[in-house]
């Protein structure tokens, strides 16, 4: 999930987990914050992938342990560059 627009506090954690749903939520008030959501177990949640000074709630990423894949979800509106250094990133994990 992009841009949901809350801190973490916030996020309906409890409305997800009715609904048998893990949630892991890199949020930020007002504006920007990301979120996974998944019926199956994540790992290695990170939400360190980009050094951002501005401190913007803009990437979280997870690992589906039945698959070994990694997912992300971003946010990068006007900001190329963050796209490009998390391909680099996944290129280097993927081999």
């Amino acid at each position: 999930m992009q841009e949901i627009k809350t801190e973490d506090v916030n996020f309906p954690y409890d409305d997800f987990s009715a609904m048998d749903y893990e949630s892991h939520v890199f949020g930020q008030k007002s504006y920007n914050g990301v979120a996974i959501i998944s019926k199956h177990k994540l790992e290695n949640i990170r939400i360190d992938l980009i050094k951002d000074k501005l401190k913007q709630s803009r990437i979280i990423s997870a690992e589906v342990k039945f698959k070994k894949k990694n997912i992300h979800s971003s946010f990068e509106k006007n900001f190329f560059f963050i796209k490009l250094i998390l391909f680099m990133k996944i290129v280097i994990i993927i081999h």
